[in-house]
């Protein structure tokens, strides 16, 4: 299943408009959800002529908030947003290494678990606008609208033990080797790492009459 909600300005009455706008009325959000189950049943061959069935099932809800807040000044647009994500399982996986084989065993763990992690950043545009007059050729005008804007993001590492969304054990050669312990989910797990990104843009429109 799916919900959803468009971006709506709770704070805006009826009567709104730009002009003489209070701050707090350009602050948005959206809401969506997805529900999704998943069973399946499969034949597996231990050896020749020995045959289990194998089944599993595997429920999840996931959550998705954006908040935005984008006022708008005489010269420049600002623009901060949070994406939140909340993620509802029944089962998480935990491993454990057998050094008599070297083999990495998975097993199932029941139980409702959350996973959340978030996203924020904020954008900065503006524009600048000239204006020619060249009178040759017949034109009479030329009109050129450059729009830079400059954006930074930043998630944070939801693989730390603070968390509790990672798991790790120790293989053979003495490494440490960490694992998602919502691999197996529908919707998957958290972030992995910290991240942060500058980006930089220039738009170049030109009109000519």
């Amino acid at each position: 299943f799916l919900f959803n909600v468009s971006e709506t300005y709770p704070f805006r009455s009826g009567l709104y408009t730009e002009q003489g706008a209070k701050l707090y009325e350009y602050l948005s959000f959206s809401y969506n959800a997805a529900g999704r189950y998943d069973r399946y049943r499969r034949t597996q061959t231990l050896s020749p002529g020995l045959d289990t069935v194998v089944k599993d099932s595997r429920p999840g809800i996931r959550h998705g908030l954006n908040i935005n807040f984008a006022p708008k000044f005489t010269f420049f647009s600002i623009r901060p947003y949070f994406n939140y994500n909340e993620l509802w399982y029944l089962k998480s996986v935990e491993k454990t290494f057998n050094p008599a084989d070297s083999s990495v065993q998975t097993n199932d763990i029941s139980g409702f678990k959350a996973v959340r992690y978030f996203q924020m950043g904020v954008a900065l545009n503006t524009k600048l606008i000239g204006i020619f007059n060249p009178k040759v050729f017949g034109i009479t005008g030329i009109r050129h609208t450059v729009t830079p804007s400059i954006s930074y993001n930043y998630t944070p590492d939801f693989s730390s033990d603070a968390y509790g969304y990672y798991g790790s054990y120790i293989d053979a050669q003495g490494r440490q080797i960490k694992y998602s312990k919502f691999e197996k989910e529908i919707f998957g797990g958290s972030p992995f790492g910290e991240s942060q990104s500058i980006g930089l843009s220039i738009g170049n429109l030109f009109e000519m009459k």
